[in-house]
């Protein structure tokens, strides 16, 4: 069973930023630009804890490169002066790198991070060996599944009685790192199952342990004891708009985008502000059609909030030359409510469609990039473009991902894999494909998102958050570079 979720196109921090190139710099009156830019991150006490990003982080030049004179006024509060009506403020932490090209006399930037900054790296068979007693479930085999508070990582074992190594867990934000207790670090071994109810298959969550094993560089710990059992003692009424969701992304999606998936999903989320990336499934249900106020129980054992959304996705595939294996490129969106209040008799959620402006019409250098194999040349500096439909839209995500034919490690098959060689963050609906990110021969794609819920962006304000949240996202065709 799958729940459409959308690709999260960034590793490490969620401000990656650049906004469209202007080949000639204009000039404004000279002026004072004050800059906050701090980190966001949740606490072993499960509180959100902030911090200045380091002034030394930041590097403020103007469009054309030239740099500008920072005076550092505080910890991760500077001002600069500047009569360039359009300048670039630069920055890369260990979580990932920023750029944000803009005009406002006041910016807050936040980097926002899953678990605690500072972190051990993993070696190599650094060993969970599991000895588990799972919970009885409705039917079919336990499912799996390992999740970390405190640094927020996870990763499948094969099984309630085996051996799971770390290093191979996947960190959801910034680098993995080694679990400790003693830094607020839990671990939470997860059981899924198949549940039918008397409308729809769901998976669901069945019964959970937390465990607050001290992982040893190389060496191996223990996990043991028997599972709980959800108790489902909170319900909520749910209508997902599914069917009409799928209907809207028609209107702007190719036919070729003819696979359909949708779903409504329960979710454990750290904190509201914190959400992207690091939901734990409690019951998910996949389908195409419109759910009208369906009553579903559910608990939330996990520390932090309980979220609803909707997702909605067409696909369609694509195999690199010499693979034999296809990827998928998508139209998709989801859309998040506020996080609910856990209550019994039931509570309403609504999860109404069109939320989010929809992408469309992707082109480089004037070109319609709707269809695969088309060659670009790129003899210098490339502006992509797109349109967007008239639903609401702060900001947008534009990715370039290179697609290569692989065989993976221990595999046989050999694999079409996209790889992200830059994001891109602008208010507008163009940005430019720098020369340098693509390479003659290879093949490239374009991913564009339309976010809502940072309302004062266009103000320079990448502080401030707002719910509903909903993402849009629209795949270009592949296209080959002379």
């Amino acid at each position: 069973m799958r729940f459409a979720l959308l690709v999260v196109l960034l590793a490490g921090c969620d401000l990656v930023f650049r906004f469209d190139k202007n080949p000639v710099e204009e000039t404004v009156p000279s002026r004072t630009v004050t800059l906050t830019y701090d980190r966001v991150w949740l606490g072993a006490n499960q509180q959100l804890t902030m911090e200045p990003v380091e002034p030394d982080a930041v590097r403020v030049t103007t469009r054309d490169g030239v740099a500008i004179a920072v005076t550092h006024t505080g910890p991760g509060t500077m001002e600069f002066f500047t009569d360039a009506a359009t300048y670039v403020i630069a920055a890369t932490t260990e979580f990932g790198s920023a750029e944000l090209q803009h005009k406002s006399p006041t910016l807050h930037l936040r980097e926002r991070v899953l678990g605690r900054p500072t972190r051990t790296p993993v070696p190599p068979k650094t060993n969970i060996d599991l000895t588990v007693q799972t919970v009885p479930q409705q039917s079919g085999a336990p499912q799996m599944f390992l999740h970390s508070t405190g640094l927020w990582a996870q990763g499948s074992p094969a099984a309630p009685s085996s051996t799971f190594d770390w290093a191979t867990a996947s960190s959801l934000n910034g680098p993995l790192g080694m679990l400790d207790p003693d830094r607020g670090d839990d671990l939470w071994v997860l059981q899924y199952g198949p549940f039918t109810d008397n409308l729809y298959l769901r998976r669901d969550l069945w019964g959970w342990l937390r465990a607050t094993p001290k992982l040893a560089p190389g060496g191996s710990v223990a996990v043991t004891g028997s599972m709980t059992l959800i108790q489902n003692a909170h319900c909520v009424t749910v209508t997902a708009k599914r069917a009409d969701e799928l209907a809207r992304i028609a209107t702007v999606a190719p036919s070729s985008f003819s696979e359909v998936a949708g779903d409504f999903v329960l979710s454990s989320i750290p904190h509201e502000e914190l959400h992207a990336g690091g939901g734990v499934l409690l019951v998910g249900q996949a389908g195409t059609d419109n759910v009208q106020s369906h009553e579903i129980q559910f608990e939330n054992p996990l520390p932090g909030k309980t979220i609803v959304s909707l997702g909605a996705r067409r696909v369609r595939r694509y195999t690199a030359p010499g693979a034999t294996a296809s990827m998928e490129l998508s139209y998709e969106t989801r859309s998040y409510l506020p996080p609910i209040t856990p209550a019994a008799p039931c509570m309403s959620q609504l999860l109404v469609d069109g939320a989010v402006a929809l992408v469309d019409a992707i082109s480089i250098g004037g070109r319609s990039i709707r269809t695969d194999d088309q060659t670009v040349e790129a003899t210098g500096d490339l502006e992509i473009e797109w349109q967007a439909t008239s639903e609401p839209v702060d900001y947008f995500l534009v990715a370039l991902l290179e697609v290569e034919a692989k065989q993976l490690p221990g595999s046989n098959t050999v694999s079409t894999i996209p790889t992200t060689k830059t994001a891109i963050t602008t208010i507008d609906r163009r940005a430019i494909l720098w020369k340098s990110l693509l390479r003659p021969g290879h093949r490239y794609y374009v991913v564009v998102q339309a976010h809502r819920g940072v309302p004062n962006a266009r103000d320079g304000d990448f502080a401030t958050i707002a719910y509903p949240r909903s993402i849009s996202s629209a795949a270009s065709g592949v296209f080959l570079v002379e």
